[in-house]
């Protein structure tokens, strides 16, 4: 705690508040005009799609999503604490290393689930969803969720520059605009259109932003310099943070998911339909909560890297600031004298590693 407060000095702390202003803007902004997006692109499937195939979106964009994540690895998240900590310590070099590393693993990640589930979809779609008009789309559901992977770590790796006015862009809020456009266009022209149609104007909308991603972030780490020899971000490294972060979420992302699969097994694809655009209508409640993540996890990466950088560099610190900490002056009178005046009943304080009882 000590060591936070060292490090944010008043040119420090301005620059955080300045961080936090203005990366709340963006990320609230962009959450907001994404799930004003999304309830337009319901809108509009629900007048160019029969319910059947409806229901069938829904049920996709579930299982899209969660190939996204599973084919992520857990590498988005990791990027971003890789990315800001080494930004924080001033090592380009490393978080070069940590793009490029993110980048090829989580690309291939994302090519391997996608191919993953070019023969697991067919009979997940036939016989668990009983979805014909879901079995009938296998591959490009596969694309769309390759897709989805590498737009999400590319963002991800925006964010973990503090650049939280892309990574809201290409976190979804491009995708959105593009194709609610599509979509307001066709219905415009057509009327009417089938679920693969309305399947390959998502994979275009999010591969032309994953396009410009790539092209960005390219050009971003190019101007960075190489790392050296030492110092620099591993696989193995980058995988033991990515491995309990990637168990994480798809293990929530289950838990949220799970009634809609449910429902999916047991009930019709018109009864899927009503549910999924109901359970599309509460994004607005969990803008707050979005904004938060949007904005924090880098700072925090790279205070606690600073924070831990001024640990390393002085022999002994965390043994003096626990000396110094108020708890320490606090209790240590108390168990020495057996002093009550504190009002606790029972307490258990620990003096130079040895606990001490008190009643």
């Amino acid at each position: 705690m000590w060591a936070v407060r060292a490090a944010m000095k008043p040119a420090g702390f301005s620059l955080l508040k300045q961080r936090l202003l203005s990366g709340g803007i963006w990320a609230f902004t962009g959450r907001l005009l994404t799930s004003l997006g999304q309830l337009a692109i319901n809108a509009l499937l629900a007048r160019l799609l029969a319910p059947q195939d409806l229901g069938a979106y829904f049920l996709a964009f579930s299982v899209v999503t969660l190939g996204a994540i599973a084919g992520s690895l857990g590498l988005n998240q990791a990027a971003v604490r890789f990315v800001a900590e080494s930004m924080g310590l001033d090592q380009p070099g490393r978080a070069r290393r940590a793009v490029t590393t993110a980048v090829a693993v989580g690309g291939t990640g994302a090519l391997g689930v996608g191919l993953l589930y070019l023969p697991l979809g067919y009979y997940l779609s036939a016989n668990f969803f009983r979805a014909p008009a879901l079995a009938a789309v296998t591959g490009l559901v596969a694309g769309w969720m390759a897709i989805m992977a590498l737009q999400s770590l590319l963002a991800e790796v925006f964010r973990g520059f503090h650049d939280i006015r892309l990574a809201t862009l290409f976190g979804g809020l491009l995708t959105a605009i593009a194709f609610t456009g599509s979509l307001g266009l066709l219905w415009w022209i057509e009327g009417r259109t089938t679920l693969a149609v309305v399947l390959i104007l998502a994979i275009g909308s999010g591969a032309t932003s994953a396009l410009i991603a790539g092209w960005v972030l390219r050009r971003k780490v190019a101007a960075l310099p190489r790392e050296r020899a030492e110092g620099g971000v591993g696989l193995g490294q980058m995988l033991r943070v990515a491995g309990p972060l990637l168990v994480t979420n798809l293990t929530l992302f289950t838990l949220t998911q799970a009634d809609l699969w449910i429902l999916g097994a047991f009930r019709s694809q018109e009864e899927v339909a009503v549910y999924g655009a109901a359970a599309r209508l509460v994004v607005l409640v969990a803008v707050p909560i979005f904004v938060v993540n949007a904005v924090l996890p880098p700072m925090i990466a790279e205070m606690h890297a600073r924070a831990g950088s001024a640990n390393s560099s002085t022999p002994f610190a965390p043994q003096r600031r626990w000396r110094r900490s108020p708890p320490y002056w606090r209790f240590r009178p108390s168990c020495w004298r057996g002093d009550l005046s504190s009002g606790w009943s029972t307490a258990i304080t620990t003096v130079k590693g040895r606990r001490c009882w008190r009643c």
